[in-house]
């Protein structure tokens, strides 16, 4: 084994300065978007870690301003960096708070506070499927295909019993009970 060489190591000199104390995250609250009857969905960002791993992140809600832990929340990892929060049982035409927050050893830190409202729900519509042109469509695709999507209400489509034919010319089958009720929600 060749000898080790010790030689002095030549760089450029780096300074830095050690964390004095550790403190919360420090955290922002996004835009809230997708806001529907009973649900919605918030961006949040941990900007910076405070000194310590983080154990949680997520978004915190209530009714009555200034939420906290000890409301409704979320969890949605351990990492700095943008989240995407999904807010759940909400109820229709409400005003809720919510704000971003992190938590590390040195406790939760919060962004800041928005406020938004539930939709109310949208009045409940019923297409008919009738392959005889006698309904709004002729094909049940074509009714699932104009559900609006987020549409707050029921959509009901009907499929009208049809006579059809057979490969066998002259011949004609009633087909299965085809008079369902589907009910659809995007």
């Amino acid at each position: 084994m060749p000898p080790i060489r010790r030689e002095p190591l030549t760089g450029t000199e780096k300074e830095f300065t050690t964390l004095d104390s550790i403190a919360p995250p420090t955290v922002f609250t996004g835009a809230v978007s997708n806001i529907l009857v009973h649900s919605a969905e918030c961006r949040g960002f941990v900007i910076d870690w405070g000194g310590d791993s983080l154990t949680a992140r997520g978004m915190v809600w209530n009714t009555t301003g200034d939420p906290t832990l000890d409301d409704h929340n979320t969890r949605d990892g351990t990492e700095i960096g943008e989240f995407i929060s999904f807010l759940h049982h909400l109820e229709q035409s409400t005003t809720y708070y919510v704000r971003a927050y992190a938590v590390n050893s040195a406790g939760a830190g919060y962004g800041a506070i928005r406020d938004f409202t539930t939709q109310a729900p949208q009045r409940d519509v019923v297409k008919v499927v009738d392959p005889n042109g006698n309904g709004d469509y002729t094909t049940v695709q074509a009714a699932f295909n104009d559900v609006p999507n987020h549409y707050t209400g029921l959509w009901k489509i009907k499929v009208k019993l049809t006579i059809f034919s057979l490969d066998a010319p002259g011949r004609t089958r009633r087909a299965p009970f085809l008079s369902a009720l589907m009910n659809r929600r995007r």
